[in-house]
């Protein structure tokens, strides 16, 4: 590792692995930007090419750089169907991913319910950017989202006349690069705001979809309520 850099008890490819993270996040390699090679990688830091392979085989893992034969290590563009669809899990019967256009997109501001402080990790006096959103399909209504978004972490979103509906589109103009997510599926009936929203009964059966997304880091930075009227589609995880 460089003079700079202090060694810890994190295994020295963790510590590789955390570098690269940093470069990437920075700027320093934007989305699509090849890495370079093992080795010039290795000699830079004084370690080996195992340690920094090791390290970059985490990175994979992690959906952050993609290895392609041949030609090098990419860092991925979090915007492509492929990486942006792990966390939307709804299909048609076809098995594809839906084809949503927006029926209703409204933003404000606000400081953070405890509810939210709570899943979001963020201290009391902070605000969150609130999304609700209604999603069709085949010209019918189909899901009702309420999404709340850490200020902090997507300062100037409300200046926008409406926001993406991805979070992997947010995520990567605002220089966030995404982990994990945690999706929770609980059958409810659908309340009065759902229903007048989905066009359906109140009572009606809905799936509730309540997901946590994280950066790369851990903190989280979205967390989504969807409740969804399917009829023709289904809810389909993959795993890897």
């Amino acid at each position: 590792m460089s003079s700079e850099q202090k060694f810890t008890m994190r295994p020295l490819y963790l510590q590789v692995r955390d570098l690269v993270l940093e470069r990437i996040t920075n700027g320093t390699w934007k989305p699509g930007a090849m890495l370079p090679a093992e080795v010039d990688l290795a000699r830079e830091l004084g370690l080996s090419s195992g340690t920094v392979r090791k390290a970059l085989d985490a990175l994979e893992a992690e959906h952050v750089v993609s290895r392609r034969q041949g030609k090098g290590t990419f860092v991925n563009d979090s915007k492509t169907q492929a990486l942006a669809s792990r966390f939307d899990n709804l299909r048609g019967n076809d098995g594809q991913l839906l084809t949503a256009t927006l029926r209703r997109n409204r933003m404000d501001l606000a400081p953070a319910r405890k509810s939210e402080r709570e899943r979001l990790q963020i201290p009391d006096g902070d605000r969150v950017v609130r999304i609700c959103r209604v999603l069709a399909s085949r010209d019918r209504a189909y899901m009702y989202e309420e999404v709340s978004l850490p200020e902090r972490h997507f300062a100037g979103l409300m200046g926008r006349a409406e926001a993406p509906m991805r979070i992997a589109d947010l995520s990567q103009e605002f220089g966030l690069v995404l982990g994990r997510g945690i999706e929770t599926l609980s059958a409810k009936a659908a309340s009065a705001t759902v229903a007048d929203s989905l066009g359906i009964a109140k009572g009606t059966p809905v799936l509730e979809l309540d997901r946590l997304v994280f950066a790369i880091d851990g903190r989280p930075v979205e967390w989504r309520v969807a409740s969804c009227h399917l009829v023709d589609e289904r809810y389909v995880t993959e795993f890897d």
